[in-house]
């Protein structure tokens, strides 16, 4: 396979996630309580509490996974989310780890084309005192 191949795959597999389940946050069209842990709930109830979040981070991930697919600003969305998918491993490790497995594969896709589009970074590292 191609690197060029794999690039893509690893885009829209991470793109393809990160839309699906932030459109799921609006229509609820994978259960929630079909592949969720009680402690998880809690969690999911303190994150909604404040009304805002959850509707701000599912737009992110909506917005940031349609660039990660149509390929346009992907080192800018993978930057954007770097600490979400952080966040959604963490969260599976610690508090469901029946969907580890879907969050280790996006971790991996995650850090896979960081590294691909490392060169974007360099200007982020630079001091200009």
């Amino acid at each position: 396979m191609t690197d060029r191949f794999m690039i893509n795959i690893a885009r829209y597999l991470l793109g393809g996630v990160f839309i699906i389940f932030g459109l799921n946050y609006f229509f609820n069209f994978i259960p929630f309580d079909a592949y969720i842990a009680d402690d998880a709930v809690k969690f999911f109830d303190c994150l909604e509490s404040a009304p805002y979040f959850m509707l701000f981070l599912k737009f992110v991930e909506i917005s940031m996974g349609v660039l990660l697919i149509s390929g346009f600003y992907v080192a800018l969305a993978l930057v954007v989310l770097m600490p979400v998918n952080l966040n959604i491993f963490l969260f599976n490790l610690f508090l469901n780890p029946g969907s580890l497995p879907l969050s280790l594969v996006m971790m991996i896709a995650h850090i896979y084309l960081a590294w691909v589009y490392r060169y974007h970074y360099t200007g982020l590292f630079k001091s200009r005192l």
